[in-house]
Order: structure tokens, then C-alpha cells, then sequence
């Protein structure tokens, strides 16, 4: 048979594109999205985790004090370093802007999941970390409201 050029054309489109696109888009992107967003949340981890940490060890003060607190909780612990520079060492105003954050670690929460909801994935494919990055903003401004006093000032 002697097909034209716009029937070739049009055959290939239909066996050839639109497969492609059915398979990128039910097969492959869902894969490629949820390990984007994993790269995400594990970023976010870093933030309020890692990078505090690595600040902290390159940081002069090398006390024993509170070592396991400020191990697990290192950015609580930086914030607790300059709240007590500001407040001179002030108690009360130091566990009340801890409490404070307390609020503002569940508010920052959002910032982890935007990216999740924007782009529609699912919060099931991240019930780990979310939960991890959930229960670490709650848990880590709660061990710092209440300390015993600090005999090194």
C-alpha cells in the first residue's frame, strides 16, 4: 500500500508519543517524584539537624556539660548559646522563648511539606521521615525548657 506522509506521521505519534507519555507519566515520574521529594525532606533534615551539629563541633567550647542534649539537639542547643548571651543568662526569658519556639518548630513544619503538597505526592510515600522531622520539632524545644542551672557561668 502507498500511505501518505501525514498517515506515517500520524502513526508514529499514536504508537510511539503518546505510549512514551503514558509511561512517563503513570510509571516513571511517580518513581523520580518521591525520590525528589525525599532529597527534599532529607535536606530539610540537615538543616535543623546536621548542619547545627557540624556548627557546634567546630564551635571553641568544648564543655562536657549537657553533652547528650547538645549531641541530640544541637540547633536548640545554639539557639539556648545566644539566648543566654542576650538575656544574661536570665532563666526565665530563656524558657520562655524556648517555649515560644516550641510553637514556631510545629509552625516550620509546614516548610517540609509545602513542596509535598504543591506537587501533589502523596504523604504516605513519607510517613518516616515526616514523622521523624515531626516528633524531632516537637521533642527538642520541649528538653530545654526545663535545666538545671548552669554552676559554670
Amino acid at each position: 500500500r502507498n500511505k501518505s506522509l501525514s498517515s506515517n506521521v500520524s502513526q508514529l505519534y499514536y504508537n510511539g508519543f503518546i505510549p512514551f507519555c503514558v509511561y512517563t507519566t503513570y510509571f516513571t515520574l511517580p518513581v523520580l517524584m518521591k525520590k525528589i521529594m525525599d532529597l527534599w525532606l532529607y535536606f530539610y533534615i540537615s538543616c535543623i539537624y546536621f548542619l547545627p551539629l557540624i556548627a557546634l563541633m567546630r564551635s571553641s567550647n568544648k564543655s562536657s556539660n549537657f553533652l547528650l542534649r547538645r549531641l541530640l539537639f544541637p540547633f536548640e542547643y545554639l539557639i539556648q548559646r545566644r539566648l543566654e548571651k542576650t538575656t544574661n543568662y536570665n532563666r526565665g526569658s530563656i524558657r520562655a522563648v524556648h517555649i515560644f519556639i516550641w510553637f514556631f518548630s510545629i509552625f516550620s513544619l509546614m516548610f517540609a511539606t509545602a513542596p509535598l503538597i504543591f506537587f501533589h505526592e502523596p504523604l504516605e510515600n513519607h510517613t518516616t521521615l515526616l514523622l521523624f522531622i515531626t516528633y524531632y520539632c516537637m521533642l527538642a524545644p520541649f528538653c530545654f525548657w526545663f535545666q538545671p542551672r548552669n554552676l559554670k557561668q
